[in-house]
């Protein structure tokens, strides 16, 4: 029998407005310890079972469902792709109108996108250095689609990408998950109110060389906040996300006069000898 004040407060706590939650939900989660992990407004809930050290992405709606179906293709591909990774796939649930998706917790390091170019930046290179082994260079590949450091695992010998909800969006030009990443490595501090020293700007220009240096298509490396405004509009599964919070996506949140700099930097690195 389900418990109709346990199945209230999951409404109340994932703002869910159906009327009726399916039983595999409120039999999955009835008497078990978790606790509630904030998200982006994405359609999907996320919790973390302490007992098991597994999180579980879940959702009953059609455009969350597509998600987590999505993220487990995108998790199995990745895990194939990657060597001597630790297992993160735990087990995947779908049904018409629900769908949860278990994976293993990790004990890595998690660096906060926030803080400085500058003290990101060993990071950032190792990053950098994990999406080429994986990924391979090739004219078009799959996308992980929001790479930031939010997403990224580090342990000791390795770098662990997570969160793959976007595998569906159609192939893009190769590197651009790094573009992404580096982009956001000064654009989110800036959405944060923090200021940009010089030497945040010599760090960045220094990896937005390494994407010269490694070809990545020029439409990206030379104009990249209108290649990414443009690809993710014009993307099915991007462009679902971006109706539901433009807030998913940082490009759309950094002022016109801060973009005016960034691109500013990027210039100096196509008018100076690489």
């Amino acid at each position: 029998m389900i418990n109709r004040s346990f199945s209230k407060s999951l409404k109340k706590f994932f703002s869910i407005k159906q009327k009726k939650l399916p039983t595999q939900m409120i039999d999955l989660l009835n008497g078990e310890r978790f606790e509630i992990i904030k998200t982006h407004k994405n359609n999907t809930g996320l919790i973390y079972l302490s007992n098991k050290n597994i999180f579980r992405k879940f959702s009953i709606d059609q455009n969350g469902i597509e998600k987590i179906k999505n993220e487990m293709k995108g998790t199995k591909w990745y895990s194939k792709k990657s060597k001597n990774l630790p297992k993160i796939f735990k087990k995947f649930y779908f049904k018409s109108n629900f769908a949860y998706l278990d994976l293993k917790k990790i004990n890595g390091k998690k660096i906060k996108s926030w803080n400085s170019v500058t003290n990101n930046y060993p990071y950032l290179v190792k990053a950098y250095n994990h999406y080429k082994t994986v990924f391979g260079k090739r004219k078009k590949t799959y996308i992980h689609g929001d790479l930031t450091l939010d997403n990224i695992f580090f342990l000791k010998h390795k770098t662990i990408f997570f969160d793959w909800e976007f595998f569906g969006a159609s192939k893009k030009y190769y590197g651009y998950d790094l573009a992404y990443l580096f982009l956001s490595s000064i654009c989110l501090p800036i959405a944060a109110g923090k200021n940009i020293s010089q030497e945040d700007k010599l760090k960045f220009k220094n990896l937005w060389r390494l994407l010269v240096l490694e070809k990545v298509n020029k439409k990206i490396t030379k104009d990249p906040f209108n290649f990414f405004i443009k690809s993710i509009k014009s993307d099915n599964v991007l462009k679902k996300s971006f109706k539901i919070s433009k807030k998913k996506f940082f490009p759309f949140l950094i002022p016109a006069k801060k973009k005016k700099i960034i691109i500013k930097l990027i210039e100096e690195i196509f008018n100076t000898n690489i």
